[in-house]
């Protein structure tokens, strides 16, 4: 992969998402957008050469938009990495005189317990780094905002407290989508949509085909489907490459399925709890 690609991304300048880009592709063009959907927009029209999207967080879980995504876009998963939240309270107030907090949805979700124990109104915004230039250019008295440290220079607002998620231990599993990097003939992780049909042991006949073939699940997650009210796809990442995956999914009857991608498995960071037998997240 070339390290002067351009890569899309949601959000403001010093969002999390381009700090993730700029730790897979130091020295990248980054390309803002207004939305996960735009972003990846970028890279299927070309404007970019990928985009970075967030997939699941191991405090607050999945991102429901960008799982929509993998299922409707062209593009492919060609890498993926994991990158340390650290939210700040930024603002130009003492934390005593803070009224209401502005932030992602994300974001306010991460710092639940101390955004209710003061007592702060919450206001969702877009982006992380869109709100400290949103409270950067307002009058509001006790205006705040949750972000990283390093929005918060770019846009030259003091950050009044760090560290203010519910826990440090706070990363979030990034992914790649591109149209033109060639799958990895090394691939050792692949993603994988399935829809199944409405009868009994359909989801079992796919994980026994999976099981099977000796492949280990890392992830296995059931999203609202684009076929209808209550039908629900599962999104599946397999420690394998894409052929063994295909293999089992041949072997799974009255499933439909297909590879969203085969790339190199990223480390997960190791956290608290991590025991034996466990991926951390």
């Amino acid at each position: 992969m070339s390290a002067r690609r351009r890569v899309s991304f949601q959000g403001e300048r010093g969002a999390y998402s381009e700090g993730a880009a700029l730790a897979l592709f130091p020295g990248a063009e980054t390309v803002p957008c207004g939305s996960f959907s735009e972003a990846a927009r970028a890279a299927e029209a070309g404007r970019s050469d990928c985009a970075v999207l967030p997939v699941e967080n191991s405090l607050a879980g999945s991102v429901g938009e960008s799982h929509a995504i993998l299922r409707d876009t062209p593009l492919r998963i060609v890498a993926e990495t994991y990158h340390r939240i650290a939210h700040c309270l930024i603002g130009r107030c003492a934390e005593a005189e803070a009224r209401t907090v502005y932030s992602h949805p994300q974001a306010l979700a991460q710092c639940r317990r101390y955004i209710e124990a003061r007592g702060l109104r919450r206001v969702p915004t877009y982006d992380t780094a869109g709100s400290v230039a949103m409270v950067a250019g307002m009058g509001e008295a006790g205006a705040v905002c949750i972000a990283s440290a390093g929005a918060a220079r770019l846009h030259g607002v003091p950050v009044i407290e760090e560290g203010i998620a519910d826990d440090a231990e706070n990363y979030t599993r990034f992914v790649v989508l591109s149209s033109s990097d060639p799958e990895p003939a090394g691939g050792d992780k692949t993603s994988v949509l399935a829809r199944l049909r409405h009868e009994s042991g359909a989801l079992h006949a796919l994980l026994g085909a999976i099981a099977a073939r000796g492949i280990n699940l890392t992830r296995i997650e059931s999203r609202p489907g684009g076929g209808g009210a209550w039908e629900y796809d599962f999104f599946i990442d397999m420690e394998c490459g894409a052929g063994a995956a295909r293999a089992a999914l041949a072997g799974a009857a009255g499933a439909r399925a297909r590879v969203l991608g085969s790339y190199a498995a990223a480390a997960p960071p190791r956290t608290r709890g991590a025991g034996v037998g466990q991926t951390p997240r």
